[in-house]
């Protein structure tokens, strides 16, 4: 598992470390005032309940692209929003490589099959194209 997790830091190394690459598109637009605001309504000592920026307001807790009850999005909460984005997806695609080398070896397959496994579905297409999308990346790291 040490191993395998090595492996997807290492070939995730371009999306985490650059300075450019995660902080595009949905990310800032999209994602970065959702982030933002559940923060400060944490941060006052509320719960993420109601975001009054949107429309004419609409349920933030409910809303599962804000990720208000996902665990990877605690960084956002220690971190500025570029660490905390980097360190959530380095976990998320930590999580989907475990889950699914432990889903392989479940199934049968053999430690190598299973580390081929979890490395093709947590450095696979999926989510390096929507590394920008944070709902995307975080329930399909559950998803094995």
């Amino acid at each position: 598992m040490i191993l395998l997790g090595a492996a997807v830091l290492l070939l995730w190394r371009a999306v985490l470390w650059d300075a450019s690459v995660p902080l595009f598109g949905n990310a800032i637009f999209f994602y970065h005032p959702l982030v933002t605001t559940v923060t400060r309504q944490l941060q006052v000592g509320r719960a993420p309940l109601w975001n009054s920026q949107e429309f004419t307001g609409v349920p933030l807790l409910g809303d599962p692209q804000s990720g208000a009850l996902c665990p990877s999005h605690l960084f956002f909460r220690v971190f500025d929003f570029a660490w905390g984005l980097r360190l959530a997806l380095a976990c998320e695609a930590l999580l989907a490589a475990s889950f699914a080398y432990l889903l392989a070896r479940r199934l049968g397959l053999r430690r190598g099959s299973a580390f081929l496994a979890g490395l093709l579905f947590s450095c696979g297409g999926f989510l390096f194209s929507h590394a920008g999308m944070l709902a995307h990346t975080a329930s399909a790291a559950y998803l094995p």
